[in-house]
């Protein structure tokens, strides 16, 4: 095939879509993982305080009403609105310029990690079963899951 890939999924060979062509996984590994991430979202939707706090992140800085991001600091600059149960949230930064999200977003906000790795923790911390084994370190191994 020309311009064929690699799917980072299953490891066959894929055309990617013109539209996309900087697309890694084949189509159906794609709508697997499509399908997960719905899965772990609405596995998390209405739990997220217990599944921020159970990374770090202080309970009591989620509250709609303004104060610090446990994010970036600040002392007025963040709200924890919760729209829907979807973990939402506002931070000013200072510089007026606005970032929000939902709970995924603020999970990346606050570990400076991005929102693919925050969507993994989030995976792992929902369905503990997909922790393997102990390592060595007596730290857990995880399966990747997309």
């Amino acid at each position: 095939m020309k311009d064929s890939k690699t799917c980072c999924g299953c490891g066959e060979q894929f055309q990617p879509p013109r539209k996309f062509p900087e697309a890694t996984r084949c189509r159906e590994c794609y709508e697997t993982a499509k399908r997960r991430l719905e899965s772990v979202k609405s596995v998390a939707l209405h739990r997220w305080p217990d599944t921020l706090a159970a990374f770090g992140i202080n309970r009591d800085l989620l509250t709609p009403k303004h104060g610090p991001c446990p994010g970036c600091g600040g002392t007025d600059r963040f709200r924890f609105d919760n729209e829907n149960g979807r973990g939402t949230w506002i931070c000013g930064q200072g510089g007026g310029d606005e970032i929000a999200g939902d709970g995924f977003a603020l999970l990346a906000h606050c570990k400076g990690i991005g929102n693919s790795e925050a969507f993994m923790l989030v995976q792992r911390y929902e369905n503990p079963e997909t922790v393997v084994h102990q390592a060595a370190s007596g730290l857990p191994v995880y399966t990747a899951l997309i």
